[in-house]
């Protein structure tokens, strides 16, 4: 997604994780409470050292938060919120390139904002930039009124600007740039026709794909799993059958009315309306409105997980209320895709115009998914860079070190003389001049640089692992004994 190689995904709850493990075969799952684990465990685990990870994306458990809990049970020491802190802590020992949190709208302003102003000081204070927003994923494709806060954060010294908005509620007749929100029945409208009950183990698509909506949560897909429908109680089943498509709670018979619930309790979608907030609920018609617009029925999961954004190709598994409650606590994939591409962009042009700044090169940044700037290959450790090198010299190098070695031959070959460690350390992102002159050290130690009385040699061969035999250069002046330049 975006250009993105996921790692490894780590939580708690082994249901989770067993759907994680299910659709990222060949990535590592973990199943451990991160809050009673040492983070320096983790990262021996996943072979990453401090500030070699370009992407730590993180959502910490929100219930503490949430308008669902009502207010007098929500309190600033709840163990969910403290979660957060957790996350924090993890940050600080990983110090990723980029962090992205997320987390539900009303941590924003809730205790009086005492968690938000914590995340920014304590990011601001590892050398992060931060920007906040809260967004509505319908604004960005999503078939659902659902209001996030998120913490975007780099080492970069870039404040991030918010992506805009891609589409735009059908009401508002005067920006035509923009799509309309995803309605109900373009995000489902092509699912096969179920009873409650019903539960099939795949089922082929009702019809061709009739919006652009759908021919994207296909991409490519001939048949659908989780396309399953919860049985209902006989008086539930009344109740929604008494229903029709817009009618909720307060339009129900008297014989059937229930004493007290939330305002969209048994309501039923209609096609053209965007769903509201799917929530670890939507398996119970009481909780919310998720009788389907045509059947008799709740949602089935494929349905929720379609208004959610997740593609077809996506399986959730165990029992229907596991995977109900795994897609109410996730973050919509599109809109995820939306923030971490305009992170992505906005990185690539400002290390571009550094390029420039320094350099005198000119450097036009790739911004299509998966071909990323080779100074930003995001989230995409060098796992061929632990292979032996061709001549047997150079293998192990990191992404991190080979893209230094590369700036100082680049630089070489425009200015004929190296560049300084502060100039290393904006090229590549670095917060500190002293990191660039650790990793200078490092590859002199590793024989990758050379240093010598009267020049400096930078040996490089044609693998693109190692930098051993082959072109030799060499520049005038002596190498500095201290931290100043190349």
């Amino acid at each position: 997604m975006a250009g993105f190689d996921v790692i490894a995904g780590a939580d708690s709850e082994p249901k989770y994780m067993a759907t994680f493990a299910h659709n990222f075969e060949d990535k590592r799952s973990y199943q451990i409470d991160l809050s009673s684990k040492s983070s320096d465990e983790l990262m021996k685990k996943l072979s990453i050292t401090e500030g070699s990870l370009d992407l730590l994306v993180g959502g910490p458990p929100c219930q503490g938060f949430s308008k669902n809990v009502p207010r007098k049970y929500r309190y600033l020491t709840d163990e969910n919120n403290l979660l957060t802190k957790a996350f924090l802590n993890y940050c600080e020992s990983i110090r990723p390139r980029m962090v992205l949190m997320e987390n539900v709208a009303e941590m924003e302003s809730g205790f009086e904002r005492a968690y938000s102003d914590e995340i920014i000081n304590r990011l601001n204070g590892l050398g992060y930039t931060v920007t906040e927003a809260a967004l509505n994923a319908a604004d960005y494709g999503v078939p659902q009124r659902r209001r996030r806060a998120f913490f975007l954060a780099n080492r970069d010294g870039l404040r991030f600007e918010i992506p805009k908005p891609t589409h735009r509620p059908p009401s508002d007749q005067f920006d035509l740039l923009r799509a309309t929100h995803v309605s109900v029945w373009e995000a489902i409208g092509d699912l096969p026709s179920l009873d409650h009950g019903e539960m099939p183990e795949r089922s082929e698509y009702a019809c061709e794909p009739h919006s652009d909506y759908q021919r994207l949560m296909r991409n490519g897909s001939k048949a659908v799993a989780n396309h399953v429908a919860r049985r209902l109680r006989p008086t539930q089943y009344a109740r929604l059958a008494a229903l029709g498509p817009g009618q909720g709670l307060k339009d129900l018979p008297p014989e059937l009315r229930v004493k007290s619930g939330y305002s969209g309790a048994y309501g039923r979608l209609t096609k053209d309306m965007v769903a509201p907030t799917i929530t670890r609920w939507v398996f119970h018609p009481g909780s919310g409105r998720w009788g389907h617009p045509v059947d008799i029925r709740t949602l089935s999961i494929r349905e929720i997980a379609r208004i959610q954004g997740f593609p077809d190709s996506f399986e959730f598994v165990g029992t229907f209320t596991d995977q109900a409650g795994q897609l109410g606590n996730a973050a919509p994939p599109l809109l995820i895709e939306c923030i971490a591409e305009s992170m992505v962009a906005q990185l690539v042009t400002r290390r571009s115009h550094t390029w420039e700044a320094i350099t005198g090169l000119r450097r036009k940044p790739q911004s299509s998914p998966g071909l990323m700037s080779r100074w930003l290959a995001i989230a995409r450790r060098a796992a061929e860079a632990q292979a032996p090198c061709q001549c047997g010299r150079g293998g192990g190098m990191t992404k991190r070190q080979r893209e230094c070695l590369d700036f100082i031959l680049l630089f070489w070959e425009r200015h004929r003389y190296g560049p300084s460690y502060q100039e290393i350390a904006d090229a590549l992102g670095m917060s500190q001049r002293s990191t660039a002159y650790r990793m200078v050290k490092l590859l002199c130690e590793r024989g990758f640089l050379v240093k010598s009385p009267g020049h400096a040699r930078s040996i490089r061969c044609g693998s693109p692992i190692c930098t051993c035999p082959g072109e030799l250069l060499e520049a005038s002046g002596r190498w500095p004994e201290e931290e100043t330049a190349l």
